[in-house]
């Protein structure tokens, strides 16, 4: 959210803190803040009165302005189709710095445009810097003295920009709730911005009355007298400020209330209405509305519109229609304001990717009390300009009330640790605007009714703690006495036979819960339907059952990886391993209900796979004491059939086993004892180097005798320090010999190493894999 500076002191008259330390005090306190940059006019920028419109003589899309200050008269070529005789607007004499489309900066000079000389220019709002609009010339109020400088008039601000969190969305997307928010934290005094009374409600507004309204709180107020007009050049800054276009007075005011307050409102041109019976409902399928932005909508049921005799002339909360919406010509209007569900609002704005700053508050909740304020605010302003009210409709059939909070200030200091008096603890909670009642011991606390974050006694605490500032917390160490509790039975057989495995060669793998079907036409397994369990809101077709078995996940593992099997370790057998759950149906479908079963399971593959996994499995076997010859009870071990699509694309033999982990427990002769590791030797940190890398591919051809190991060591032995990386990424046998291509990563911890550097030891390490290995360099 962008920020005036200059608005916020209006509502802190009080406010002495510059820019930069008004960002640091909310960045630190409330939400992160930064000084955004300034809003100024270049002090050359005139404003100069249209006295005179021609056609350019050469060109159909140019006219000739001839503007006047009061003394002199000059001829600009302009081609923005929005100017006419009599209105003020911004002219830049040669010599004035403007900016173009890319935001870049240049210098008016006096040019010559189709045969016609200009010495100057009409200026857009983007040409001055401070909005990207370029639709047309920036018409200026008609109050303005003619001649003077327009910065005169529009005084230079600083704009900083909030990263509003979603919980104080319902107070902070407004310059009064920042006000206040700053306000809280240095104790100052926020100056209210002034309200208009208004009229007791009535059944109808020149002759339109409330229909169905299906949402908390729907107000409307009626006016006449409007004048379409430009607004106050201040009303325009605070608007360019916030990031806003200004359009005309009567749109302005509900803006600049919406960036004030934080309510949206919308004024329809009552003439313009369809009918009289005024409504909100969910549209209808496919209903199709054309809004202010001249797009055509389609609607569906999930979607809220504002109805006039049943049809719809806005998208409730979002953006209204072109039918009705305000225009040169409106002399009275419809105030709505309304309160919608903010699930509806998001889900509307998303769908349609129509994205306002209305949908953008809305779809963040506001509170139905703020209505009142909102329409009362922006009633005086149009008040102000000349309007008069002609009546007033509210349904607000249930009261939106804050919940009372009984809240022990103690828990304050309980919470941070730190000694925080109670008096301290209700002037906070009474400069963030909440009422506090402390004749009892547990107090009775109600937050401000835009406070939709305050609801607990934890909310309270957190809002004391932040305002105090979490920096004055002090850090103290934890003082921890009490001893650890002994693991329990399998928790030590889990993490025993995970060190079994790990000694034996095995990887841990984790797998999802999901069984795959792919994985299962693997292996040519089928999933038992009549004990499976269906999962309601599965994350793809093919995993829409619980596993029943932890095989088939190993076996998309390793499938996964197919292209690194045996690649760093040749001379070890790999084999990878999973501690975890399947899932089934109580004794095998008969009863109701699911049951979680803890299994083991592991594959090893090559020539040795199956000796690595009998050996492996005789060895859990033993570690419960349990005899071999119980195998069966337990679990299966096996080869994998060579006629599955698994083990053709894998070709290479792959041993399998899975073991019953809960029947194992429950079944072992002794108990475990397993002891937690809380020494060993030290790891020793090494510190990324913050020098750039180099890196070189080596592929070389040695004797199928030679290993990978004996490589990657030379390697490593040669370059030293200079060696942060060695990746094997290619082998293949050809005529007896084996190729290897290797990917060198060069790199030192002290300095940024040169070609020379790279050179002279990459040589060098193909020397010694010549002279070592009778390698050769391919």
């Amino acid at each position: 959210m962008k920020i005036s500076y200059n608005w916020l002191q209006e509502l802190l008259p009080d406010l002495n803190s510059a820019p930069k330390d008004i960002a640091e005090l909310l960045t630190l306190h409330s939400f992160e803040t930064e000084v955004a940059g300034r809003l100024a006019v270049n002090p050359k920028v005139q404003v100069r009165k249209i006295i005179k419109l021609e056609p350019h003589p050469n060109a159909d899309r140019l006219q000739l302005a001839t503007i006047t200050n009061g003394l002199e008269k000059i001829t600009v070529v302009c081609g923005a189709p929005n100017i006419k005789i009599g209105q003020l607007v911004p002219y830049s004499p040669p010599g004035t710095a403007l900016f173009d489309e890319t935001g870049q900066d240049f210098t008016i000079k006096e040019t010559t445009i189709r045969g016609v000389t200009s010495p100057g220019m009409l200026n857009s709002l983007r040409e001055l810097g401070l909005h990207p609009e370029h639709a047309g010339i920036w018409i200026l109020p008609d109050d303005l003295p003619l001649g003077t400088s327009l910065a005169d008039h529009f005084p230079a601000d600083t704009i900083l920009k909030a990263e509003i969190t979603p919980n104080r969305a319902h107070d902070c997307l407004s310059h009064l709730g920042i006000a206040r928010e700053i306000a809280a934290l240095l104790a100052l005094e926020v100056k209210p911005p002034p309200l208009a009374e208004l009229p007791q409600p009535s059944s109808s507004i020149n002759g339109i009355s409330l229909g169905d309204i299906n949402i908390p709180r729907y107000m409307a107020v009626g006016f006449t007298n409007l004048v379409a007009k430009p607004s106050p050049l201040c009303l325009q800054a605070y608007l360019l400020a916030s990031g806003a276009k200004p359009h005309n007075q009567l749109v302005d005011i509900t803006n600049y209330v919406m960036y004030e307050i934080g309510d949206p409102t919308h004024l329809f041109d009552d003439q313009t209405l369809p009918g009289q019976i005024l409504g909100v409902r969910p549209a209808t399928d496919g209903e199709k509305i054309t809004a202010l932005d001249n797009e055509v909508y389609q609607l569906t049921r999930d979607d809220l519109v504002i109805t006039i005799d049943d049809k719809a002339v806005a998208i409730a909360g979002i953006k209204g229609g072109a039918a009705t919406g305000i225009n040169p010509s409106t002399t009275s209007g419809l105030l709505e304001s309304a309160n919608f569900p903010p699930h509806a609002i998001q889900q509307t704005a998303g769908r349609l990717n129509l994205s306002t700053e209305a949908s953008y508050r809305f779809a963040r909740g506001l509170d139905p009390n703020l209505i009142d304020i909102s329409t009362r605010r922006v009633a005086y302003l149009l008040l102000t300009s000349g309007a008069k009210i002609t009546g007033v409709m509210d349904y607000y059939p249930k009261p939106s009330r804050r919940p009372v909070i009984k809240f022990d200030p103690n828990q304050v200091s309980q919470f941070a640790g730190l000694n925080i008096a109670p008096d301290q603890v209700k002037d906070i909670l009474i400069r963030l605007r909440c009422q506090v009642d402390d004749t009892a011991h547990l107090w009775a606390v109600t937050g401000p009714d835009d406070r939709l974050d305050l609801n607990i006694p934890p909310d309270l605490i957190e809002e004391v703690l932040r305002v105090i500032g979490l920096d004055k917390i002090p850090s103290r160490t934890p003082n921890i006495t009490a001893a650890s509790r002994p693991l329990s039975d399998r928790v030590q057989w889990r993490e025993l036979t995970r060190d079994l495995l790990a000694a034996a060669g095995f990887t841990e793998t984790y797998n999802y819960s999901f069984s795959h079907q792919p994985s299962l036409d693997l292996v040519g397994q089928t999933l038992d339907k009549s004990i499976a369990i269906e999962i309601t809101n599965p994350i793809s077709p093919e995993q829409k059952y619980l596993r029943q078995s932890l095989l088939p996940g190993i076996y998309g593992h390793l499938l996964a990886n197919k292209s690194k099997l045996g690649k760093r370790a040749r001379s070890v057998e790999q084999a990878i391993f999973e501690i975890g759950r399947i899932f089934t149906r109580g004794d095998e479908g008969i009863v109701e209900g699911i049951v979680e079963i803890e299994h083991v399971a592991g594959i090893s593959w090559g020539e040795e796979g199956q000796a690595h996994i009998k050996g492996t499995v005789d060895d859990i076997l033993d570690q419960f004491s349990i005899s071999r010859t119980d195998l069966s009870r337990f679990g299966q071990v096996g080869l994998l059939d060579t006629d599955t699509r698994l083990a053709q694309k894998l070709n290479t033999p792959v041993a399998f086993f899975e073991l019953d982990f809960d029947r194992l427990i429950n079944s072992a002769e002794r108990d475990p004892d397993y002891q937690l590791t809380t020494g060993g030797p030290g790891l020793k940190y090494q510190a990324s180097s913050k020098y750039p890398p180099v890196y070189r591919d080596l592929s070389i051809i040695v004797s199928p005798q030679v290993t990978i190991e004996q490589i990657q060591g030379l390697i490593e032995d040669t370059g030293k320090d200079l060696i942060a990386d060695v990746d094997l990424f290619d082998e293949y046998q050809h005529q007896g010999q084996t190729s290897y291509a290797f990917h060198l990563k060069y790199q030192s911890p002290h300095r940024t190493l040169t070609d020379q550097d790279i050179e002279k030891i990459h040589h060098k390490i193909i020397s010694v894999l010549t002279k070592e290995l009778n390698a050769q360099i391919r």
